[in-house]
């Protein structure tokens, strides 16, 4: 005879009502996610196209630079200051 330490224990029940509590948590939980993907693709979107701009400013401003008529260096500078733990996106991820 089998003892009652040999046998598997049986899986905890799970009633109806919890079951639906946990089932609209879940829906909950996947609906912020999507907001929060909407939400981020759109500050990428926004990233890309400032990081763009300062791109095109940043090679003006290296085309004038030998004419000297603003104060490019300073430009320049400013322009390749970075935040802490930021990170510029590679050569390919540009295009």
């Amino acid at each position: 005879p089998a003892t009652a330490a040999a046998r598997p224990a049986a899986a905890p029940s799970v009633d109806a009502m919890q079951l639906k509590q946990l089932k609209e948590e879940v829906d909950d939980l996947t609906r912020q996610l999507g907001e929060s993907d909407a939400v981020m693709s759109s500050l990428e979107k926004e990233r890309d196209f400032y990081f763009n701009k300062l791109r095109q400013i940043e090679v003006v401003c290296q085309d004038n630079e030998s004419i000297g008529t603003v104060e490019v260096s300073r430009i320049l500078e400013i322009l390749y200051e970075t935040e802490e733990g930021f990170a510029a996106p590679d050569e390919d991820e540009e295009q």
